[in-house]
This record gives structure tokens, C-alpha cells and sequence, in this order.
């Protein structure tokens, strides 16, 4: 997670990136400043989109290194990773998601397609732009990160995963999963009741995000 300036979009000129290093899906949110409260409002963003992180990486900004910004992470259950103390420099991989971001946006401006009134403009603007990022670039495994991040792969049920039971005071499974994907696992409770908060599929199982319901998959890490 970083942030860039476009000046192009004052006073919106504060790009907040966010990048999920397992399939490169990018999430960008235009702010008026780089405090602790606009990083928060842009971490709900991506929790909205992108789902909980298990695991956050940013650089030694002050905003990222407040104990506003940790209680916020300790609330969500998620760890707070900062890089080498005393160094500034943000990482390669959002680094890099920085530098395309401002490529296109530059070329969108030399082709007069960047007409900037309201907020309202900037974001429809950035959605068409992460729209071709997230599904129109292919990656070495030709999909798109999109695709790498929120795609359903039918499992053979032999991958297990544990449920909250409907007190939450215990868990309860382990459960044979349905489907596996990027970020997400598709299992029926022991008791065929749905438990917990998650979206519901239409065969009466539960969507399980990694983190919140124990998964044995990787985890998802933000950048």
C-alpha cells in the first residue's frame, strides 16, 4: 500500500494504491490528504471490494507507523507490516503498480480524455482505468488479475475447512469444501444450517473467506 500525487486531480491529488500480491488485482481511491483517517477510509474501500487482508505492507509513513492505524488493524484482525526502519522507500511491487497507474492516466491527458470537474469525475475516470488493468491485462498465466483474484474453481471436496458454530463459541467441521478460488472457499456446515455472515450460494452453502472462516489456503497479503 502507498500512495502517489497527481496534481491533475487537485484537490483529490492524493492516490491511495493498494495491490494484492498474489494476482496483482489493483485498488486505488483519490483523497485529499495522506493522514491516518484517509488511509482507514481507503483500507474500507478495499475490504469492500477486495475482502479482509490477512496482512498489510506499507513503507515507514508517518500515517502508516500511527497507533491510530494499528487499533484499526487490530480491530479487523489483520497484521500491520512496515519495511526496514529508518527507510523511507516504498516497495517494488506498488511501486511499480504506481508507475503504470500514472502512465496511463499521462496518456489519457495527452488524448484529452481526462476531463476532471467533481469527485464524482476522478473516480468514474480511475474506474475505467482499473477496469483495463484488473480485466484486460494478461498476466504470464494469461489471466487477468481479476480473474486470478475472484475466480471459482470446483474443487474435489477433499481440501477441509472450519466453520463458527452458530453461538461462535466454538468451532465446528471440519467441512468438505464445494469450491475453491483466489481468496475463497465454498464449504457446507456439518449441520447443513448456514452459520456466520457470509454471502450464501444458492445450494444452501456458505461463502468462507480466507481468515475469517479458517480456510486451509494461503492467505491474501496487501501492498
Amino acid at each position: 500500500m502507498d500512495v502517489t500525487h497527481v496534481p491533475q486531480f487537485r484537490p483529490y491529488s492524493f492516490l491511495h494504491v493498494s495491490v494484492d500480491t498474489y494476482s496483482g488485482f489493483l485498488s486505488v481511491t483519490p483523497q485529499r490528504g495522506e493522514a491516518t483517517p484517509k488511509v482507514i477510509h481507503h483500507l474500507l474501500a478495499c475490504f469492500a471490494v477486495m475482502g479482509r487482508p490477512s496482512q498489510i505492507k506499507t513503507d515507514n509513513a508517518p500515517a502508516y507507523c500511527s497507533t491510530a492505524l494499528s487499533i484499526f488493524c487490530a480491530q479487523w484482525d489483520v497484521r500491520l507490516t512496515h519495511r526496514i526502519p529508518c527507510n523511507s522507500t516504498g516497495q517494488a511491487i506498488v511501486e511499480h503498480a504506481n508507475r503504470t497507474l500514472k502512465t496511463l492516466l499521462d496518456k489519457q491527458l495527452k488524448q484529452g480524455e481526462l476531463r476532471l470537474r467533481t469527485l464524482g469525475d476522478i473516480q468514474q475516470q480511475l474506474h475505467i482505468l482499473l477496469f483495463s488493468l484488473n480485466n484486460l491485462t494478461l498476466n504470464a498465466d494469461q489471466q487477468t488479475p481479476h480473474g486470478s483474484a475472484f475466480s471459482q474453481i470446483r474443487g474435489t471436496g477433499k481440501t477441509a475447512c472450519l466453520l463458527p458454530s452458530a453461538a461462535r463459541s466454538a468451532m465446528v467441521g471440519p467441512s468438505a469444501s464445494n469450491y475453491l478460488g483466489s481468496g475463497i472457499c465454498c464449504c457446507v456446515s456439518p449441520c447443513r444450517t448456514v452459520v456466520g455472515s457470509g454471502p450464501v450460494c444458492a445450494t444452501g452453502t456458505e461463502t468462507a473467506w480466507r481468515g475469517t472462516r479458517r480456510c486451509q489456503t494461503p492467505y491474501r497479503s496487501f501492498s
